[in-house]
């Protein structure tokens, strides 16, 4: 009678043999390689999979598609890693806290990947959920992530339907990945409305996202940009007649003061001068001079 090997300790069976390493010490092992903690490392496919989950919903499912930087990780291969999940309803309507949570908590795969959902702050016309907690493909205790559902503003061009695959890196399955097909802001609608935001908000993050996004950019898509900008800028929380070039110059030294802290990502951050000549070559030309809401 042959005796079937066991695994011992070290990762090798009794008789020596290497045994394949598990998910879980493959995702260790990406993000020590890479520096970074492994909740960092594996959110945007957790994140993913929340999307997955929202999608699903009977209710809500078909009217949501999404953007931010999970989507930039996913979709554009983009290094820096993020810890949110935006959500926007194409149809313009409101959704409810019920509704959100019987998405997050339904099973996937045989088990809830949510664990806890935390509490809302609603707003007038979105939902936030700033300690939603998330099973990890590491094991190493559950993975906190922060989600917002916005009905202030539906998408401006028609969405995009993408894959994507789980894990992102095909080397970390320990199985074979799956495929999850996600609605998301079509690219350029998207690069508009991370332009609103570094406005608003002068965060190195955004200056980061919108270098990244320069390179792709074709000179038929400035164009389509400058008129997306503009209107993105309407609906942005900045005063009336707000000096737009000013306000630029503003956001780039915000951003500057913090570079790179505010960034996890997986590769070296580039210089900042080369962010800085990317994004105001890029974007700068593409602003009016002032906020006019009533033009």
């Amino acid at each position: 009678m042959t005796k079937r090997p066991t695994h011992g300790r070290g990762g090798r069976t009794s008789r020596g043999a290497a045994r394949p390493p598990t998910q879980r010490e493959l995702f260790r092992r990406a993000a020590r390689d890479l520096g970074v903690s492994a909740a960092d490392y594996e959110r945007a496919d957790i994140l993913a999979q929340i999307a997955e989950l929202l999608r699903r919903h009977t209710a809500i499912g078909r009217m949501l598609a999404f953007k931010g930087g999970a989507v930039m990780t996913l979709v554009d291969r983009s290094p820096r890693l993020s810890a949110d999940l935006d959500a926007v309803v194409v149809t313009g309507g409101a959704v409810h806290d019920r509704q959100v949570r019987a998405a997050l908590l339904a099973e996937l795969g045989g088990r809830r990947l949510v664990t806890d959902v935390g509490i809302v702050n609603p707003g007038r016309q979105s939902l936030q959920y700033p300690f939603i907690k998330a099973r990890s493909f590491s094991g190493l205790g559950d993975v906190n992530i922060r989600l917002e559902v916005s009905w202030r503003e539906p998408p401006l061009l028609p969405t995009e339907t993408i894959e994507v695959r789980i894990p992102r890196d095909v080397r970390l399955a320990a199985a074979a990945p799956r495929l999850i097909r996600l609605p998301v802001l079509a690219r350029i609608e998207r690069v508009a409305e991370k332009m609103r935001a570094f406005l608003e908000r002068g965060l190195d993050r955004d200056a980061f996202d919108l270098h990244y996004q320069a390179g792709p950019l074709s000179s038929d898509d400035r164009t389509v940009l400058r008129g997306l900008i503009r209107r993105k800028l309407l609906k942005s929380e900045l005063p009336e007649g707000c000096d737009l070039k000013a306000q630029f110059t503003t956001a780039l030294a915000g951003a500057k003061r913090t570079w790179p802290r505010g960034l996890v990502i997986v590769a070296e951050p580039p210089a900042w001068a080369d962010v800085e000549r990317t994004v105001v070559a890029t974007y700068e030309p593409l602003l009016q001079r002032r906020l006019r809401r009533s033009e």
